[in-house]
C-alpha cells in the first residue's frame, strides 16, 4: 500500500480492464463464465480464459485472422508461427495449465457449459457467430 508507483500501475491496469469490457469480451469469456459457474467445479476465470484463448483464436481466425499479424508483432511472435500456438506456449512457460482436464473439467462439464456459453451476454461480441455446437467443439479441443 505504500508503493505509490505500484498502486498507480494497478490503477492503470484496472482502467484498461474496464475499457476492454466496453469493447466486448467474446467467446473466451462466454465459455469461462459458463464453466466457472458450474456447480461441482471450482474453476478460476483467468485460468480458464488462458486455456481457452488459443482455441477461440483458431475459431475466430476466419473472421478476424487478418488482425492477428499485428498481435503477433506486438508479442514478438515470428512470421509463420500460429498465434494460438504462441499463446499456449507462453502459458506453459509461465507454469499455467494448458488443458481443461488439468483443472478437472470433464465431458459432462462440456455438455453443460456449451449451451450456457451460447446464451452468455459476451457471446454477442465475439467477432464470429458462435453457437452451442461451436462452443462444444472449442471446449473439446481445449479438454
Amino acid at each position: 500500500p505504500l508503493d505509490l508507483e505500484a498502486r498507480g500501475a494497478m490503477a492503470m491496469a484496472a482502467l484498461m480492464g474496464a475499457t476492454a469490457f466496453q469493447k466486448g469480451l467474446g467467446g473466451v469469456h462466454a465459455i469461462s463464465h459458463a464453466l466457472g459457474g458450474l456447480a461441482g467445479y471450482r474453476l478460476h476465470h483467468g485460468t480458464l480464459s488462458g486455456i481457452l484463448l488459443p482455441h477461440v483464436l483458431a475459431f475466430n481466425a476466419p473472421a478476424v485472422g487478418h488482425r492477428y499479424a499485428a498481435l503477433k508483432r506486438a508479442m514478438g511472435v515470428p512470421d509463420g508461427v500460429d498465434l494460438g500456438d504462441a499463446v499456449a506456449r507462453l502459458a506453459a512457460r509461465v507454469g499455467m495449465p494448458t488443458r481443461l482436464a488439468e483443472l478437472g473439467v470433464d465431458r459432462a462439464a462440456i455438455d453443460r457449459a456449451a449451451p450456457l456459453a451460447e446464451r452468455d451476454h459476451t457471446n454477442g461480441t465475439n467477432p464470429r457467430r458462435a453457437g452451442v455446437d461451436d462452443y462444444r467443439r472449442i471446449l473439446q479441443a481445449a479438454l
